[in-house]
């Protein structure tokens, strides 16, 4: 089986990135009812990752979760990217999440795996859960329309911790904005915070740093499937 996951698309001028879409619009997700009709897999979970965009006056596009059982022995090889550095946050626009892959065995162990891997066996009842990165926000996420981000948080997309932290909106027991509340909610963070940056990378080392990380995720990866 071969499949084509999907990203989150970074904010732009005037709108948000799209959650967990093709950078090539003519291509399109595979059903899971196909899937696991003409092969040995059960979907059991394919749903955006909350707060995975980039905060901004522009939202980054979430990515997505994608969890598959498989109910047969085999091999599974897949090339993804922004596992160790974060999508760029533009124009005082926050970073986005990285993406990550974990193995959960039948007998309930876990493992983390790199983002490029090849024929790593799997046995049945072995689960993957593919999670792939956030697209970067874009302008200040102080700016953004709280009724906009207080309708995301309804269609579960925005955490209300998000919403308060990141974007300043506090939320009422009903659902709708407290708007005395989030305009003090905004000016303390705006008197707090540090100047934006025309970029944000994310909470990366040092190159030295992350390069032995890397070797030395490489090294056990390769000693444990050796």
């Amino acid at each position: 089986m071969l499949e084509i996951l999907y990203g989150g698309i970074p904010a732009r001028p005037g709108g948000d990135g799209l959650d967990g879409h093709s950078w090539w619009p003519l291509f399109r997700t595979v059903p899971a009812e196909y899937q696991e009709a003409y092969y040995p897999l059960t979907i059991d979970e394919y749903s955006t990752r909350a707060d995975t965009g980039g905060s901004g006056e522009f939202r980054g596009g979430h990515g997505i979760t994608k969890v598959f059982t498989f109910e047969e022995d085999g091999a599974i090889t897949f090339q993804d990217d922004r596992a160790h550095t974060y999508p760029w946050g533009v124009d005082g626009g926050k970073h986005a999440e990285t993406s990550e892959k974990r193995l959960i065995r039948a007998d309930g162990s876990e493992e983390h795996l790199l983002s490029k891997v090849e024929n790593v066996a799997v046995a049945a009842g072995d689960k993957l859960v593919f999670s792939t990165a956030g697209g970067g926000g874009l302008g200040d996420p102080l700016d953004r329309d709280p009724d906009v981000v207080a309708r995301e948080m309804k269609r579960g997309l925005v955490s209300e911790s998000a919403a308060e932290t990141k974007y300043g909106v506090v939320i009422a027991d009903d659902g709708t904005v407290d708007e005395s509340a989030t305009a003090d909610r905004r000016s303390e963070i705006r008197e707090t915070r540090d100047e934006l940056d025309q970029f944000d990378y994310g909470p990366l080392p040092d190159e030295d740093t992350l390069g032995e990380q890397i070797s030395d995720e490489r090294r056990s990866f390769e000693n444990r499937h050796s």
